[in-house]
């Protein structure tokens, strides 16, 4: 092994990495103004727990809006602030406050699009039907 691939490895492991579960937010304002302050994670008594960010694709954040997720990924640093760096992000259901809903949601929501998709009712935030296809989370579109 060579110097480059040991000082390599040695940082590999001196980035922390979080895993973290809470609420992605939207951030209406903040003094941080680049893309580590457009969204933040917030825990189920709605405090503040870190900016949110993907710097290779922010968008990404957009499906999981106001949707209780856990999030795996590095701490960056950006102009006035830091956040985590999203490199997983999967939709839990493992809140420790979900809602009452009338009913199933999977029995009121229908993904025409994707037939075959497995519906998983999930009651953190709201009353949620969830699509997956072979264990990936589907989008259905809206109008359906």
């Amino acid at each position: 092994m060579n110097i480059p691939s040991i000082i390599f490895s040695v940082l590999i492991l001196l980035t922390p990495l979080f895993s973290i579960t809470g609420y992605v937010r939207f951030n209406d304002a903040s003094f941080c103004m680049d893309s580590c302050a457009i969204y933040y994670l917030e825990d189920e008594y709605g405090e503040f727990l870190s900016n949110v960010t993907n710097l290779d694709n922010i968008e990404l954040l957009n499906d999981y809006m106001n949707r209780f997720v856990d999030i795996e990924g590095d701490t960056v640093q950006c102009v006035e602030c830091e956040a985590i760096n999203v490199t997983s992000i999967t939709i839990s259901n493992n809140c420790q406050m979900p809602v009452d809903c009338f009913v199933d949601p999977c029995l009121v929501s229908d993904c025409a699009s994707y037939p075959d998709v497995e519906c998983v009712a999930n009651y953190c935030g709201g009353c949620w039907a969830d699509y997956y296809l072979n264990g990936e989370l589907i989008y259905c579109d809206s109008s359906t």
